[in-house]
């Protein structure tokens, strides 16, 4: 027996000991699944393009999904049916960071093909009654 395996029936030992601290089951239940489209429509591919950050608007009831080079707004009026409203593809940004305040999107981004020239991105919320592209509000570059 290696030294892993004895570490982990050790400690699965020590756990069976311990008195339960529950106070009550935990029962997850699916609600759905929505599949995101990669940057650029390439096949999904390990460790690439892959959305990372993410942000809820209780009011507009939108989700804001963001990642490695491309943000996403999905529609959870229906949280049982999540629909993408839009995609926004930035060939050469990696969107490190979402939050939300004010009815305004705040959205930074490392340049991914010069570092030093990355931003912060202030949109206006997405509205879907008008289904246009989101807003640019103010841009900042330079950030490191």
């Amino acid at each position: 027996m290696g030294m892993g395996s004895i570490l982990l029936v050790a400690t699965l030992a020590v756990l069976a000991l311990l008195p339960s601290t529950s106070m009550g089951d935990v029962e997850l239940t699916h609600i759905s699944t929505a599949y995101l489209p990669p940057w650029g429509g390439k096949k999904p591919a390990l460790f690439s393009n892959a959305v990372e950050q993410i942000a809820y608007d209780p009011n507009r009831k939108l989700i804001y999904v963001a990642g490695e080079r491309i943000l996403h707004v999905l529609n959870a009026t229906n949280p049982a049916d999540l629909a993408l409203e839009v995609s926004l593809d930035q060939h050469h940004d990696d969107f490190t960071d979402i939050d939300l305040c004010g009815g305004r999107i705040f959205l930074t981004a490392r340049n991914i093909t010069d570092p030093p020239n990355s931003y912060l991105r202030i949109y206006e919320s997405y509205d879907m009654e008008r289904q246009d592209p989101l807003e640019l509000v103010l841009e900042t570059e330079g950030m490191t």
